[in-house]
């Protein structure tokens, strides 16, 4: 049996992931396992949609079984959130990961990888840091000048893909790349059948009723306008949190030094929204997405404790019948809903996550909807 593994977040689900869902089909897949984001994307922030209309997508266009990504992975970088996906994939049995990219070149991926693991580059990265370059920017220039001129370390997908390759080692899962087959992921055109996510989230937020975005995702994929989260609604609350924390609890978040901390502080003074302070704490060595995963972190208690634990648990957030057949070869505590966590790190960050999530949202539902809903069954 060829178990095929994807590691997403559908946010939401297009018709460039339905492809990919096919042709999964078409070159082996007899199960098809998504390994999920909950509430929170890796972009730091709240998803559109709750994880039931995003499982209930994937599972209407071609999974079998779809697994939550746990909540501080998620609000993490490609690396830490790859090295979650696929633990939860190790643990369920894949055979291979099935993944897209921009080059689609698994052999040039391969030798970056290799490249980003070595010592040299190591060392040149670090020293590139210490210069003031972000993260990526670092990364890149660190590739570039050790003669590795690829796009992987360039688009966010090969970075992905690059981090989906360096977590694969050990696992004995074998990956399977795809070029992308869709819009670019930062495009904001709709003109094409297949429009990217952040497309479909731009047209939803100037419009939750757009006919547009309707036409561009599956039938039934997006719920209604009511039932879609807009941070904006926790702007004063995400700014108050960063004003009011100490440098201790500031520090505590994953991957923030004092020079961080201080930052933020700087950026959330006299600030009333979220994208106010991500502007102002944006600089050439903080990129926004890590400004925003770190607000997050901070209003959900998130520590880099959390993002270092290893998986605990295999979460269904859907599933049909092949979906449950393969739970049997489960290498972890399987969980059905979140009360089957009662008590652990776990099921409290995942509970402070729906009722964050829930304050985004039109219509506030009670946390026990949250702590008591079962998988989706199809």
């Amino acid at each position: 049996m060829g178990v095929f593994g994807v590691i997403c977040e559908y946010n939401p689900l297009h018709l460039g992931h339905c492809w990919q869902l096919k042709k999964a089909r078409e070159l082996g897949a007899d199960t098809v396992v998504c390994a999920m984001s909950g509430n929170f994307v890796q972009r730091g922030a709240p998803a559109l949609c709750h994880w039931r209309y995003r499982a209930r997508a994937a599972l209407q266009n071609g999974a079998d079984l779809v697994l939550r990504i746990p909540t501080p992975r998620c609000l993490s970088s490609a690396q830490f959130f790859a090295e979650g996906g696929v633990a939860v994939l190790a643990a369920i049995g894949v055979d291979k990961l099935f993944f897209g990219s921009e080059c689609g070149d698994l052999a040039a991926l391969q030798q970056t990888a290799r490249l980003v693991e070595s010592s040299r580059f190591q060392a040149l990265f670090l020293q590139l840091r210490r210069q003031g370059l972000s993260y990526p920017r670092a990364r890149q220039q660190a590739a570039a000048q050790l003669g590795d001129h690829s796009a992987a370390l360039q688009s966010p997908n090969d970075t992905l893909a690059l981090e989906y390759l360096r977590a694969l080692g050990g696992t004995g899962i074998r990956p399977l790349c795809l070029p992308r087959n869709t819009a670019g992921h930062h495009s904001t055109s709709t003109d094409s059948p297949i429009a990217s996510a952040t497309a479909l989230r731009t047209l939803l937020q100037d419009d939750p009723h757009s006919p547009r975005a309707r036409q561009l995702v599956p039938p039934g994929t997006l719920p209604g306008p009511d039932e879609m989260a807009d941070s904006r609604y926790l702007d004063r609350a995400l700014c108050q949190k960063v004003q009011m924390a100490s440098q201790q609890q500031l520090t505590a978040l994953p991957f923030v030094d004092t020079g961080l901390a201080n930052r933020l502080q700087a950026a959330a003074a006299g600030q009333s929204t979220l994208a106010g302070l991500v502007a102002a704490g944006t600089s050439p060595q903080h990129t926004a997405a890590r400004i925003r995963r770190a607000v997050w972190c901070l209003y959900l208690g998130v520590t880099q404790q959390d993002v270092l634990a290893p998986v605990q648990y295999l979460h269904v957030l859907g599933a049909n019948s092949r979906g449950l057949a393969l739970l049997k070869r489960a290498q972890l505590p399987v969980l059905t809903n979140l009360a089957g966590a009662k008590g652990t790190r776990y099921e409290q960050i995942e509970r402070t996550a729906f009722a964050a999530f829930a304050g985004c949202l039109p219509h506030i539902p009670t946390e026990n909807w949250e702590y008591t809903q079962k998988f989706l069954r199809v």
